[in-house]
């Protein structure tokens, strides 16, 4: 909300109004979120690794064994919210900054002035999701049919962050 003109504009009792209406429901919200949309997420993201590897380098996967190596290449994103719990029950209330609970990305290092298309990039250069994609390359790497090179597994998993990453970049512009 902070970076929300028009809620800046509001009085300030109508700012509380609205945020003693909305702090109840934080809680529940993020635990929904973790429970339903994260199984969804990793389905969506083996649709497209599976639909990428078998379209661009004819790995010939199933469906199930796509599915169990983006489950398993996930790890890391699992351990980082681990940390991120670590980080919110150490430090004191207030004291987190609810865009980089861990500083794992160059975004948490960015002035609060940086430009928006700077932020998303800086959102996107992050340790864990890196980590993670790098296990997904490993994984579809090992399990082609057609032993296609590590370099081509690589190639196929961070050309198509690199494309998302231009197409966040730019949206950021506008």
């Amino acid at each position: 909300m902070s970076k929300n003109s028009r809620f800046d504009q509001m009085p300030q009792d109508q700012k509380d109004n609205i945020l003693e209406k909305q702090v109840p429901y934080g809680p529940k919200v993020a635990f929904a979120f973790g429970v339903i949309f994260t199984p969804i997420f990793v389905l969506l993201m083996t649709l497209v690794y599976w639909g990428a590897f078998n379209l661009f380098t004819g790995a010939a996967l199933t469906f199930k064994s796509a599915f169990g190596i983006v489950s398993h290449a996930f790890v890391p994103l699992i351990i980082s919210s681990f940390l991120a719990i670590i980080i919110l029950l150490i430090k004191p209330r207030g004291d987190v900054d609810p865009e980089h609970f861990l500083a794992s990305s160059l975004a948490a290092f960015l002035p609060d002035d940086a430009p928006k298309w700077l932020e998303a990039l800086g959102q996107s250069l992050e340790l864990f999701w890196i980590w993670t994609m790098s296990l997904v390359a490993i994984g579809f790497s090992a399990a082609n049919r057609k032993k296609i090179k590590p370099t081509g597994a690589f190639l196929t998993v961070f050309g198509m962050w690199a494309v998302w990453l231009l197409g966040k970049v730019a949206w950021a512009m506008f």
